[in-house]
Formats: structure tokens, sequence, C-alpha cells
């Protein structure tokens, strides 16, 4: 019996040759630096390499550097926060971005396109650096995919499924760093597992270098360094407890731990640094992660504290929302203003309703909010020590 891969010819079995079924990966961690590593000096030296290349701003270059180093000392950490590489168009530095990065970290694989099942599974074996491109134009559509994802920014990521003839249940640990870079922004759950690098097309006045693939020796030179760093001294990581600044909260806390501890163990300015990369990304990226709600409550917030008074009427809230620049009040419903009754739709979803108030300016009642309406709201859902202003306000 001949199978598909074989042909019967004058009483001889020939085997023709297989379909290629890919290429086996090869994944490994650089070799170690054989000498002595200053981490300082190595994360202002990855710094210099991805500001040679690509055009960051200050802040995206502190998080990026961190997060390279990160990838080597990951399983000292409980999260690892995605690293999300957006811009609003082409030819903005994405794939660049990424070139470099895979000469950099630890064991990268750089895919354009990838399954559920690929991701976990390749996880499971190899532990690997995740840089995914053009996520655009598959991650939205494939649900199973965006669930292994949004799970593997944690140690305790898994997913079960059946493997062999007899169908025994199997844990997939999802747990390894990733960057996924793409045009537009990534679905909300995974954005807020990311620290959010927003990229934009240079002028003709910024230089940078062109990456050659075949020139990366240096690149692969600190790459060692890292790898020597994180065998050195990363073990310490396992018991960083650093301040966090009070503008980090919730999933922002999480996302930013490793980063600030890697900075506090290498010191010499990076602990600054990476503290103020944090409050200029968060607040850079916050309205793309708000609800409405959120935005609605922030703003009334601001409206409250710039005017200093302790109630506003329903109708001057709507009046001074829909006066607002670049804020979606003044065109909520086809294109028409927020009412007074919508105003108190959204409020109702924090258990805050409408009274009959009076104010000073006019005595007659009329239906209104008072200030001691929203403090649990906002003590629950804005950034803790964080103005308005800087949570989407005014």
């Amino acid at each position: 019996m001949t199978t598909p891969n074989q042909k019967q010819e004058t009483g001889k079995i020939l085997r023709l040759p297989r379909k290629r079924q890919g290429t086996a990966l090869n994944l490994t961690k650089p070799e170690p630096w054989d000498d002595d590593v200053i981490g300082s000096e190595l994360a202002d030296e990855i710094a210099a390499i991805i500001r040679q290349y690509v055009v960051l701003t200050e802040s995206a270059t502190t998080a990026i550097s961190l997060w390279v180093i990160l990838t080597y000392c990951f399983e000292h950490f409980t999260v690892t926060p995605i690293l999300a590489i957006v811009s609003p168009e082409k030819q903005c530095g994405k794939t660049t971005l990424l070139d470099v990065l895979g000469e950099l970290v630890c064991k990268p694989l750089l895919a354009s396109s990838v399954t559920a099942a690929s991701v976990f599974r390749v996880i499971e074996k190899e532990r690997p650096t995740l840089l995914i491109d053009e996520a655009d134009t598959f991650l939205r559509k494939d649900e199973a995919l965006r669930g292994v994802l949004n799970s593997g920014n944690r140690a305790s990521g898994n997913v079960l499924r059946t493997v062999g003839e007899d169908f025994e249940v199997c844990a997939f640990s999802t747990y390894s760093p990733k960057a996924i870079a793409l045009i537009g922004s990534l679905p909300d759950t995974l954005h807020d597992r990311s620290i959010c690098i927003r990229l934009r097309r240079r002028s003709k006045q910024e230089r940078v270098s062109r990456f050659i693939s075949n020139k990366t020796e240096a690149l692969k030179i600190t790459a060692r360094k890292a790898a020597c760093w994180a065998d050195n001294f990363g073990h310490e990581l396992k018991s960083a407890d650093p301040v966090l600044p009070t503008f980090l909260s919730n999933r922002a806390a999480d996302n930013w731990f490793s980063l600030i501890a890697i900075a506090d163990l290498i010191g010499d300015g990076w602990q600054q640094l990476v503290r103020d990369a944090a409050k200029d990304i968060v607040v850079r990226t916050l309205d793309d992660t708000a609800s409405h709600g959120i935005i609605l409550l922030s703003d009334i917030k601001e409206l409250f504290d710039q005017r200093k008074v302790d109630r506003l009427r329903s109708s001057a809230i709507v009046n001074m929302l829909n006066a607002l620049d670049e804020r979606p009040w003044s065109e909520w419903k086809r294109g028409q203003p927020l009412t007074t009754y919508q105003l108190a739709y959204l409020l109702r979803a924090f258990a805050i309703s409408s009274r009959t108030i009076r104010t000073g300016g006019d005595p007659k009642p009329a239906k209104g909010y008072l200030r001691e309406q929203f403090e649990e709201a906002w003590a629950h859902y804005l950034s803790d020590g964080m103005p308005a202003s800087e949570n989407g306000g005014v």
C-alpha cells in the first residue's frame, strides 16, 4: 500500500520529495559578554542605538531601552508589559524599530502573521521575545489570538488545550515579552496591558541611519552585554519593591513596575528618567484607553475645580462640556451636542443622579448636581494623584 508521498513503478517504491513544511526555529540567548557590564552604561548604549535608527521622543527611547533589558530578566517579574508600537500611517519606522529590537532583545522571534496556536506553542517551548509586525492586518479579526496575547503579560497566563489521542488536558504558558507594531491602535484589552510607543513619519530635517541587517555586529555586542548584566544582577530584581509614582495605579502600575525596578537597580539618573517617561507616556495615551464615562467624570471634575463651586446646574454642565475643544460632547449623537437627558443617562452608570438644587446666581430651583455626588466616582475611576487636566480634562 502506497502513501501519498510514494509512487508504485515497475515493482519499486519511489519516494517523492515532501513539500517544505517551513523552517524549524533555532532560538538561542546571546552568549554573555565576557567582561563586566555597568547597567547604566548598558542602558545608555541601547538608547544611543535606538536613536541612531528611529526618530523617537526621549520618553519613548527610555521606555524601549529598559524594555530591551527586561527581555533578559522578565521571568523575575509577575508582569511583563506589551510594547505597543503604533503610528497613524505607513513609513513611520515601525518595521525598522522591530528590526533593531530583533538584534538587541533576548531570543527574538519576528513575524508578520501569527495564530493563537503558534503563539502559545512557541512560548511554551522557547520563551521568545515575540516581535509582531503588521498586526493591523489580522489582529482585530482574530478573537482567539487576542485572548492568548491578553493572558500573556502575566506569569500565570496560560491556555488549556487537549492533546494526544486520549485528549489529555494540558496547560500552555503564554507568558513572554511581546512587541506588537501596527497602524492605528491595539484593541482596548491589549492596549490596557501595554506601554504605548507612538511613531510619526520623520521630517526631511531629521536624520537617521539606514538599518542594514548584515551589518549589525555592534548591536550583537550590546545584546551580549545585556545577557551578561542579567546573569549577574537579574536575581536582585526578584525582591524589587520600587516606589511607584502616585499617578500610576492599577494596570498602569503593573505595566511600569518592572521598568522602574530595573531603572532603580542600574541607577545613575535612570531612576528619574523612567518616572518622567512613565508620566509622559501615560498622560499621552490615557484618552485612548478611557471610556466616554471616564472622560466625562474627568471633564466634570475640571469644571468644578475651575469654578470652585459645590454645585452646578445640569444645563450649565452640558453647555460647558459642549464648549470644550477636542471632546466628543459637541457632536455627541448624530452630530448634535450633548443634552441634559444624555448627561443624566451617562452618569447613571456611576450611581449619580440629578437633584433639584439652587445656585447663587439664580435662586430658582432647577435640576443639577452637587460636587459631593462625584467624589466617590472620582476616587475610584480617575488616576490617583494626577490632575484632572492630565486625566483628559480641559
